[in-house]
C-alpha cells in the first residue's frame, strides 16, 4: 500500500458523520468509530450516571438477607429473614450455622489480640 493511498484513508464518525484520519477516531463504549470530538463529549455525558449508580447499589443494602457461615465446613451464604425453608448449609448439608457479623476491622482486632502463634 502506498503512503498516498494511507494518507487519503478517512473514517466516518457515527456520530456527527464527519470524515476523519486514523489519528482523529476512537471507539467508544459500544465499539462504534467515533472522532475525538465526540469521544470526550459522550464520555462527559456518561461518567455521572456510572458513578450514581455505584453509588446507590453500594448504599442500598438488602436489609432482609442475613449473612451465615457454616461451622463444620466455613461454607459463607446468605438467608432471607422470614425463609420457609429448611435452614441448612447447602455445601455440606449441616445445620451448625452462625450469624456472619464479622467485619474487616474486627478480624484485624482478633489476629493481633494473638499472642505469638507461630
Amino acid at each position: 500500500m502506498s503512503e498516498d493511498t494511507k494518507s487519503e484513508a478517512n473514517y466516518l464518525c457515527t456520530l456527527c458523520k464527519g470524515k476523519f484520519s486514523i489519528e482523529g477516531i476512537r471507539y467508544n463504549s459500544e465499539g462504534k468509530v467515533v472522532c475525538v470530538n465526540c469521544s470526550t463529549q459522550s464520555f462527559k455525558q456518561e461518567s455521572p450516571t456510572i458513578r450514581e449508580d455505584k453509588e446507590s447499589f453500594s448504599a442500598n443494602p438488602n436489609p432482609d438477607v442475613v449473612p451465615v457461615i457454616c461451622i463444620d465446613c466455613r461454607y459463607k451464604f446468605s438467608i432471607r429473614k422470614n425463609s420457609r425453608v429448611r435452614i441448612a448449609c447447602p455445601y455440606c448439608g449441616k445445620k451448625n450455622l452462625i450469624r456472619d457479623d464479622t467485619t474487616a476491622d474486627e478480624l484485624i482486632k482478633q489476629v493481633s489480640q494473638i499472642k505469638d502463634r507461630y
